[in-house]
């Protein structure tokens, strides 16, 4: 007995090739990507299994098989077809590395006619391109519940952007040398009436799929601004770091975004420092470039979140204007008394040093994590020992005791 499977194909990220290289560049280089998708969907077909390979519109292509064995077929084509795409393209002398997401749905699960069976890859493709680039995800029934709840969790945070229910907390960050208080990151909280509270790392890549994430992060920095000026106006200046999503760089202005946002709230820029990630700078170089000299120049600091976990190599590390590296959490949480494990964080301070930067060690959790990276001369560290991420009030109770001379130890989990 026949059935019929179908794969639904997208291009990650295609859009930023049109860009780079204009839109008749980039049809050439969909031709290419058919060219070869083409030959692989014609390569090695089960016998008694026909195929028909269209592209759909954009960067799209969808494979229809028909056979005794189609379900199996559409899996070894999915694998076929991410295999295709390792060779790199050339265009003007530069090397393209292109990935696909893939839905694959099959009459042998669900759909019967093709109309369901379309609607049941593009269900399963959305599912895969929702947590993150180059995963293939194949259709079963729970993924209508997914995309009803997706649809909703995005329906409930234009709600809370809309209405102002949006919140941040703050997690102080010490220096390892005399236990103060050198500032603190802001970091995005949700609790939304209905859903409850809604963890950061479910809401904000949906916020980047569907582009809420530039009203996210001008809703962050505005509300930075104002927390600032209203501690400036207790007496306490402390500076602030924050992250700016990869969107705000490559679509944004960051640098129109924070000079509006410090002069409408009357705060120096130099209280605030953000916080990119290595692949945000290695997107765009010299726009990388560029926009972190104008930040500079305004007197903004400048930090690569989660340093190590990226691919920024050593020559471009040195052109970004920077002021900071942050050991992901990662690399402490593998800190060892015996040191077995921590050559990674020795090596990003030295590493800090050469260039003459500050290094900050997140999601410091132990005595033993802390008395390590103290004895490395890390300079600044925060995380769950000294305290958790804590709303703007509890902040300035901590801003007191630093200020009275009573706070200079670890809190302790507990305490925190």
């Amino acid at each position: 007995r026949n059935s019929v499977a179908l794969v639904h194909a997208d291009l990650d990220g295609f859009q930023r090739y049109n860009d780079s290289f204009g839109y008749a560049a980039g049809d050439d280089l969909l031709v290419s990507v058919a060219d070869r998708l083409s030959a692989a969907v014609s390569a090695d077909l089960p016998p008694r299994t026909q195929a028909t390979f269209a592209r759909i519109g954009g960067d799209e292509f969808v494979v229809a098989l028909c056979g005794p064995t189609a379900d199996e077929a559409a899996d070894a084509l999915a694998d076929q077809w991410v295999k295709c795409l390792q060779t790199p393209f050339m265009r003007e002398e530069t090397e393209l590395f292109l990935s696909l997401s893939m839905g694959i749905a099959s009459t042998t699960n669900s759909a019967c006619d093709f109309e369901s069976l379309m609607k049941e890859a593009g269900t399963a493709l959305n599912a895969g391109k929702a947590t993150g680039n180059g995963n293939t995800r194949k259709f079963h029934e729970d993924m209508a519940c997914e995309t009803l709840d997706r649809v909703q969790l995005e329906s409930r945070l234009r709600v809370a952007l809309r209405n102002d229910k949006l919140d941040l907390h703050y997690q102080p960050k010490y220096c390892t040398v005399t236990g103060r208080i050198v500032g603190v990151e802001a970091l995005l909280r949700w609790h939304d009436e209905k859903l409850g509270s809604v963890s950061p790392c479910k809401f904000i890549p949906l916020a980047e799929q569907t582009g809420l994430i530039m009203d996210i992060n001008k809703w962050v920095v505005t509300h930075v601004c104002r927390q600032l000026r209203s501690w400036s106006g207790l007496g306490f200046e402390i500076p602030v770091s924050f992250n700016l999503s990869a969107a705000e760089f490559i679509h944004g202005d960051p640098v129109r975004l924070i000079a509006a946002a410090c002069e409408s709230h009357d705060v120096s820029p130099s209280l605030l420092e953000v916080e990119i990630t290595e692949s945000t700078l290695m997107y765009d170089v010299e726009a990388a470039c560029e926009c972190l000299t104008q930040l500079r120049g305004m007197g903004v600091s400048i930090s690569i979140d989660d340093f190590g976990t990226g691919y920024s190599s050593l020559a471009y590390l040195k052109r970004f204007n920077l002021d900071t590296l942050k050991i992901d959490r990662s690399f402490v949480e593998g800190i060892t008394a015996d040191g077995s494990e921590n050559g990674i964080c020795r090596a990003v301070i030295a590493l800090a040093r050469s260039l003459s930067l500050k290094v900050v060690a997140e999601g410091v959790e132990t005595t033993e994590q802390n008395d390590w990276l103290v004895a490395e001369s890390c300079d600044y560290v925060q995380g769950f020992l000294w305290s958790r991420p804590v709303p703007a009030r509890e902040i300035q109770l901590l801003l007191l005791e630093a200020s009275q001379g009573t706070q200079n130890r670890p809190r302790g989990i507990a305490a925190a």
